[in-house]
């Protein structure tokens, strides 16, 4: 017989016994009982958590760091957010410190963002540098500041949390005595290799380049004290692409916010519409399977059309699909919309995951 998984519960103990994980159990009412339990002796944390860029709409991060830290905030604890650019939108009881980069994504050029001022910061040269030899050194960059902040602030904390930055200022953290625990959402290996997959033969050197932040990744991952993941998915992938064991990987799965994912009784569907989410027009999210079904469902049910919530990059490979399987008129991309609105959208058409 196997053995059970490890989970861990909200208060930091890692358990082996399905009977004594919060996360586990399929009863809500003994899941919610449970955890009632395990948080009720629990002495209130002072929190650091880390995210290297936390857009509050798109690509999940600052999402995700949002309803982490209102529920930590929920629960007792104490919670600062430290980012880098873009920032995130948060709970007014959670203080958000900014830590800036180059943000060369925001730039007009990222050729001519570097300034004289920045030549006397490695993490800004670096970065400014990696950026135009075709490289992704925000994670690096972002720890090594998060570093010197926790320096001299890290005396504020009980707790450090990372957010899939998984760079070698943790290990600087850790080292320093504060302990640190990061979350691996899913290894990036598995966008390289769809990314390199779907790439041109001239294109596969900078897919590569672009990526080489992977081995940094993965020699993060693998000495690390504590690292969690949210899926058994994610749990097996970790230990194919970063050699960490399931057994030192415990699961906290997402959650969903049903207060702010309900029904209305005031919207009405609308009939032959869906809604789906692409955060980045990347072989990853799989949009290419959705469009080129829609396409063989459109002479059965010529009124279907789709909305995405996304942004559409000009004369990328999905506007090229789309030209090509001449759903040009019948897809409509949505950027940029509040949590509030894309509720709207999902009740009035049915959900895609």
């Amino acid at each position: 017989m196997n053995a059970p998984e490890p989970t861990l519960d909200i208060s930091g103990k890692i358990s082996h016994d399905f009977n004594d994980a919060t996360t586990t159990n399929t009863d809500s009412y003994s899941c919610q009982s449970r955890f009632q339990e395990s948080t009720a002796p629990m002495k209130p944390l002072r929190i650091a958590l880390l995210g290297y860029r936390s857009h509050p709409h798109v690509g999940g991060q600052g999402i995700y760091i949002n309803y982490l830290s209102k529920a930590l905030v929920n629960i007792g604890h104490s919670v600062d957010v430290i980012s880098g650019p873009p920032y995130p939108e948060l709970d007014p009881r959670v203080r958000l410190i900014q830590l800036p980069s180059l943000d060369l994504f925001a730039a007009k050029s990222h050729v001519t963002a570097l300034r004289w001022r920045h030549l006397k910061s490695f993490s800004d040269t670096y970065e400014w540098f990696s950026m135009l030899t075709g490289g992704f050194a925000e994670p690096y960059t972002f720890a090594r500041r998060a570093a010197k902040y926790l320096h001299e602030q890290g005396h504020n904390y009980d707790l450090v949390h990372d957010n899939q930055c998984l760079a070698y200022g943790l290990l600087t953290i850790e080292k320093s005595g504060l302990p640190v625990v990061a979350t691996v959402h899913h290894p990036i290996t598995r966008d390289f290799q769809l990314a390199l997959a779907a790439a041109s033969w001239k294109h596969k050197l900078l897919v590569r380049r672009w990526h080489s932040f992977l081995h940094m990744q993965g020699k993060v991952v693998r000495k690390l004290k504590h690292v969690v993941t949210v899926s058994k998915q994610s749990q097996k992938d970790i230990v194919s692409a970063f050699k960490r064991p399931a057994s030192r990987t415990p699961i906290m799965y997402n959650g969903i916010d049903t207060e702010t994912f309900a029904p209305m009784q005031s919207v009405m569907r609308e009939p032959y519409l869906l809604i789906t989410t692409s955060s980045a027009d990347q072989p990853l999210k799989g949009l290419r399977f959705l469009l080129k079904a829609m396409a063989l469902l459109k002479s059965s049910y010529p009124d279907l059309k789709l909305k995405v919530i996304g942004k559409l990059k000009k004369d990328g490979d999905t506007e090229k699909l789309l030209r090509r399987l001449h759903l040009s008129d019948s897809v409509e991309f949505i950027s940029g919309i509040s949590t509030k609105a894309l509720v709207r959208k999902s009740i009035i058409a049915p959900a895609l995951p």
